[in-house]
């Protein structure tokens, strides 16, 4: 069973791991961080990042879904509704696959 996020929660976590792909501390990312432009993402990164959020969250992200994702907000934005309509939100004990 999955544990209930608050949405800062879920903010924290996107956080966490889109500075670990990026090799960056948290510190330097925020909802308004843009992955290709700030983190340097390519698309190779892109995909990492989603199928990241994918086994993290426990949900599936489609193709046109992630091709909208620019910033870590876009990203948090959507994790919140996918996760809504699944029924299922994650984070706490959730598997932690950047490690």
């Amino acid at each position: 069973m999955m544990n209930l996020l608050t949405r800062e929660e879920l903010e924290a976590k996107v956080i966490e791991l889109a500075a670990k792909q990026a090799e960056v501390d948290s510190a330097e990312v925020s909802l308004k961080t843009n992955f290709r432009v700030d983190l340097n993402y390519d698309s190779l990164d892109d995909v990492e990042f989603v199928m990241t959020l994918e086994e993290v969250f426990d949900i599936e992200i489609g193709d046109q879904q992630a091709e909208r994702v620019r910033t870590v907000g876009d990203a948090v934005s959507l994790l919140s509704s996918l996760v809504a309509s699944a029924g299922t939100v994650a984070v706490a004990g959730a598997r932690d696959v950047t490690e």
